[in-house]
């Protein structure tokens, strides 16, 4: 969604040698009415090497709101360690965690039980909504988790 909305525009005074003054992080106050009431600024180097304050009128300025980044998709997972014990976590790349668990720099659980194998996961839309479902599941039974997992190697889930 990428969208143009028109406001004001600026105009900005000359520096020294008659050349339009160049700002940088320009920022302005709001009326309560989303339209700028005050402007602020820094304008550019002038041929003195002074640092000028920006003076501008306020004509029309042109806000542009870009489409939103795409928010990572998080995954739950359970991993079978080498004792036979189930271990539940939350990564947004669920083989590379594998990986680090296996290599040793993962969760002091895991250390000590390798290898892990993931046998299930789940991906959300979100971390919160993966910390969720992780707190949620490390309540239930032994069983019922090894039914979540045999669920989805009968392609039930």
């Amino acid at each position: 969604m990428n969208e143009t909305t028109t406001g004001y525009e600026l105009k900005f005074d000359e520096d020294a040698s008659g050349n339009p003054a160049y700002a940088g992080g320009i920022s302005w106050g709001n009326d309560g009415r989303n339209k700028p009431s005050t402007l602020t600024g820094i304008a550019g180097y002038d041929n003195v090497g002074s640092n000028n304050q920006l003076s501008a009128t306020v004509e029309k300025i042109i806000v542009c709101r870009m489409a939103e980044p795409q928010q990572k998709q998080w995954f739950f997972y359970l991993a079978r360690c080498a004792d036979g014990s189930l271990y539940s976590g939350i990564a947004v790349d669920p083989v590379k965690r594998m990986d680090v668990h296996n290599a040793g720099k993962g969760a002091r659980y895991t250390r000590s039980r390798l290898p892990v194998v993931m046998v299930y996961s789940e991906p959300l839309p979100d971390q919160s909504s993966a910390l969720k479902r992780e707190a949620l599941v490390r309540k239930w039974s032994r069983q019922k988790k090894e039914a979540l997992i045999a669920s989805t190697l009968s392609g039930e889930a």
